[in-house]
């Protein structure tokens, strides 16, 4: 494989933070990286009930705001119009906020049951640990197998360890955005998924957001696993 250890410092794949925080970081240490469901993706259809649920929700809840306000200003004059103007200013970002937290559990919820995880395991699925010679991965990941009769059979509520020496190959495909930086724009490049293919056939790919993509690749190059690059967007 590619020695890639010149990415590590090249700020279109990873911003200074990671750099910072992984520089110095020990052969022997073991790095906890969270997965965030709430930003997991979702089949189109999924998508479209999630946003339609939450601007539907939105929309009750400023609309019993307005008939609340407008009750209280023309039958009862309670608020003058500048005490009005002042509790909308404090009762939308209120509700706004409060509807996006609800969004955001059911968007979890809805994560957690595409993968077939219940409620009660979600403190064996919030994580990815990896060290210089071994990956853990949560059980639900057995489900992202490319051949679904093995991940069938793998599907558990232990964690799945993966040493190094079981890898072939990591494939990280990506392609290239440009982002605003000081007033221009630079040239970075975003992950898509990671495909890990192990010397006993399975192959698992990690696809959705809520994994911690640009850690996780700078981890895998720090700690020497075979990582592939695959450009996408000349495909």
């Amino acid at each position: 494989m590619n020695n890639l250890h010149h990415l590590l410092t090249d700020n279109r794949w990873f911003y200074s933070s990671i750099s910072r925080k992984y520089r110095n970081i020990s052969p022997d240490k073991v790095v906890i990286l969270p997965i965030t469901w709430g930003v997991m993706r979702q089949p189109f259809n999924n998508e479209v009930k999630l946003a339609s649920l939450l601007a539907f929700m939105l929309l009750v809840c400023f609309g019993l705001l307005n008939l609340t306000v407008t009750a209280l200003v023309n039958d009862f004059q309670v608020f003058t119009e500048r005490e009005t103007e002042a509790l909308y200013g404090v009762s939308v970002p209120l509700i706004t906020l409060l509807c996006l937290v609800i969004y955001y559990q059911l968007r979890v919820k809805t994560s957690l049951r595409s993968v077939g995880v219940k409620p009660a395991e979600l403190k064996l699925n919030k994580q990815i640990d990896i060290a210089a010679n071994h990956i853990t991965f949560p059980p639900f990941v057995a489900q992202l197998g490319v051949d679904k009769s093995i991940a069938n059979k793998l599907l558990s509520t232990n964690t799945m360890l993966l040493s190094k020496d079981k890898i072939v190959r990591i494939d990280v495909k990506w392609y290239s955005f440009y982002a605003s930086d000081n007033g221009g724009s630079m040239k970075k490049n975003q992950i898509y998924s990671f495909e890990i293919a192990l010397h006993d056939g399975q192959c698992f790919e990690l696809n959705s957001w809520a994994f911690p993509y640009s850690s996780l690749l700078y981890l895998l190059i720090k700690f020497n696993y075979p990582v592939v690059l695959k450009d996408i967007s000349k495909e």
